[in-house]
């Protein structure tokens, strides 16, 4: 392509007119099997999964197939991403004046759950794959601190080997946040079995979805059981006595994030078609990176990722020198119908009012202003420099399995057009 071609943003003609497919990979894939599954519980008249006409299980198989393929000794489905990491609060004991480590660059989410347990998150940079930075933990470790919340971001694993090593050396608990990563490996071992426990997301634009839902995972029978009780108000019902003690001795009051049949019928379908999903995927960021490298540019580096093989190939990131040339760089390509975003708008957890301002769901600001709680936790702009620069710098493009090289060309394409107009 010559140089001289003028940009669409400058009025000339678009690399690109028709849209990309939409970013919902599992959803791209649903069809005959995910009907079936569901159609087995309509046809049933049991969409409750602990009792009705004549349930057919479909929860219960999810959950068996889950824990194999994350090799785990148990999993459980649970009725969001959310509520799995509710779960999983409550299944450690996380509480009233506990503070949960959690990385500056992540959804609302994983702050939301710890202030629910009225507990306090407290921020930690990241590094260059944009996952907690295993260096910056120790430095945030109070009295205080129960628990480490790495979040294995947008389908590339956080390093879990120095996360576990911090974490051990102070014997603090690690609840893995996979609400992004369903399938993604570390060193050959799966996300979701490295910590005490672990919280994944099934919501509609994850890898695997069934519009919501979630799964809680542990090798635990202690955990395990905390986290049965936590999802169903403090009780043991007899599909799962048979793995702990359901005993009334243990209960406690509890909530409801029970995940029902209709879900667990979809989540099973999802399940079986993962590594598909994953292996396209895999297939089209290979190639987008290899062909976007050839352009030698020195303006743009790739997101570091701290094992290739592991990377569920979700997202393809590119990072720029300046914040700037990313807005220009996005602005560009959008008008060349190739749009690259910037995930949670380049801003840390903090840049969401709630949190940085502590707004709580009664006026009394519990945890923040708790009896039990001593801290004074900086949510501030400015306050996680390193993982603000990052994240402004950083834009990245969605794959999904239903890409075809026409998708990968087109980026390629566009950017070396828009490239060419930066480097001017």
């Amino acid at each position: 392509m010559k140089n001289s071609e003028k940009l669409a943003i400058e009025g000339g003609k678009p690399v690109r007119t028709k849209p990309f497919p939409h970013v919902y990979p599992g959803a791209a894939v649903y069809g005959a099997e995910e009907i079936k599954e569901a159609l087995d519980v309509i046809k049933a008249q049991s969409p409750f999964r602990f009792y009705g006409k004549a349930v057919p299980g479909k929860t219960d198989a999810f959950e068996k197939l889950f824990a194999e393929k994350t090799g785990t000794k148990y999993a459980l489905g649970v009725s969001s991403g959310t509520s799995a990491l509710k779960v999983a609060l409550a299944a450690i004991g996380v509480g009233p004046g506990d503070e949960v480590i959690i990385p500056a660059a992540t959804f609302i989410a994983s702050a939301g759950a710890v202030v629910m347990a009225r507990a306090v998150p407290v921020l930690c940079e990241v590094d260059e794959s944009l996952n907690m930075d295993p260096k910056d933990i120790e430095r945030r470790i109070t009295p205080r601190t129960k628990a480490i919340m790495p979040v294995h971001l947008m389908g590339v694993a956080a390093n879990m080997k120095e996360i576990m090593k911090v974490a051990r050396k102070h014997k603090l608990l690690v609840i893995e946040d996979c609400a992004q990563a369903s399938g993604c490996s570390f060193g050959g071992k799966m996300v979701g079995s490295f910590g005490d426990i672990a919280a994944f997301s099934l919501q509609h634009n994850k890898l695997i979805t069934s519009g919501e839902g979630g799964v809680v995972t542990t090798n635990s029978k202690k955990l395990f059981e905390r986290a049965i009780r936590a999802h169903d108000h403090g009780q043991v019902r007899s599909t799962h006595a048979a793995f702990v003690d359901a005993s009334d001795e243990f209960s406690f009051l509890a909530e409801n994030y029970r995940m029902s049949e209709i879900c667990g019928s979809l989540a099973l379908a999802q399940l079986r078609k993962r590594d598909a999903i994953v292996n396209a995927q895999i297939k089209f960021k290979k190639e987008l990176k290899v062909k976007l490298a050839a352009l030698k540019s020195d303006v743009f580096t790739f997101r570091k990722a701290t094992d290739i093989k592991g990377d569920i190939s979700v997202a393809c990131f590119l990072t720029f020198k300046t914040a700037e040339m990313t807005k220009k760089f996005m602005a560009a390509m959008g008008k060349e119908g190739v749009c690259f975003s910037q995930l949670y708008g380049g801003k840390g957890v903090h840049g969401w009012s709630q949190l940085r301002e502590k707004k709580t769901v009664t006026s009394e600001g519990c945890p923040f202003k708790c009896p039990l709680y001593k801290g004074k936790p900086d949510y501030s702009i400015g306050s996680m420099p390193k993982t603000e620069d990052l994240l402004s710098r950083s834009t990245m493009i969605q794959i999904t399995p239903d890409w075809t090289m026409k998708e990968v060309d087109d980026v390629v394409t566009a950017t070396r057009k828009v490239l060419s107009w930066l480097n001017a």
